[in-house]
């Protein structure tokens, strides 16, 4: 399994994470729920009380991928939204967009 998608699996298993980052990747939610079973094979997490938690290892090895995926950059994982935006206009320039083009 590549280490992004364990990333994402432990964090959301810790409860920093969402299921929908792996959705917008394009996996299935069958594929989904293989990958937490991965995750249970391997020993990465365990059941309490009907709930996954990290297990000693899943903490251990979501540390080094932390370490690996450095998050507080945010350069990574903020991306500048450029479909928007708009040549720099004469500031007495009154900009009216067209409404069809507007991507929000």
């Amino acid at each position: 399994m590549k280490d992004a998608i364990l990333f994402k699996l432990l964090l959301v298993v810790k409860g920093s994470g969402y299921i929908t980052d792996l959705k917008k990747d394009g996996y299935s939610y069958v594929r989904i729920a293989e990958f937490f079973n991965y995750l249970d094979k391997e020993g990465l997490v365990e059941k309490k009380d009907d709930k996954l938690t990290l297990s000693n290892t899943g903490m251990k090895r979501l540390k080094e991928l932390n370490k690996k995926y450095d998050r507080k950059h945010f350069n990574q994982w903020i991306v500048p939204e450029d479909r928007s935006r708009v040549d720099k206009l004469d500031k007495n320039f009154v900009y009216l967009p067209n409404q069809n083009e507007l991507n929000f």
